[in-house]
């Protein structure tokens, strides 16, 4: 499943979701979640100029999520995101957002909207 809020060509709100099969939840193999959180922060740190500016836990309606907030270069633009993991039901929902530095404000306020009001079912 992915669902794409586009407000303009320098700004998303995403959500997907995937069945990774072999893990359904943060708290079942602690070398496993290592792991995992390990390439959410390789796919970040394999951009230009990326840095991990903040890692946390927090809750998205009612599971616990992995939040990423960071900040990379794309071409000479300076690019700010966050993203969310927290599985449901089996599977790993995602919730991105990424915007220029610029629109940084704006672009925090619709991830933190979208969080906030997110529901699985």
């Amino acid at each position: 499943m992915r669902y794409t809020a586009i407000k303009d060509p320098e700004q998303f709100v995403s959500v997907t979701s995937v069945n990774l099969g072999t893990m359904t939840s943060w708290s079942e193999n602690p070398e496993a979640t290592a792991e995992l959180t390990r390439k959410f922060q390789n796919q970040i740190l394999k951009r230009s100029e990326s840095e991990i500016l903040k890692q946390k836990e927090v809750k998205l309606d009612g599971e616990i999520a992995l939040q990423l907030t960071y900040t990379y270069l794309e071409g000479t633009t300076k690019v700010w995101g966050q993203q969310l993991y927290a599985f449901h039901d089996k599977l790993l929902w995602n919730i991105a957002c990424s915007s220029s530095q610029a629109n940084q404000e704006e672009a925090e306020a619709a991830f933190k909207h979208v969080v906030d009001t997110f529901k699985f079912n």
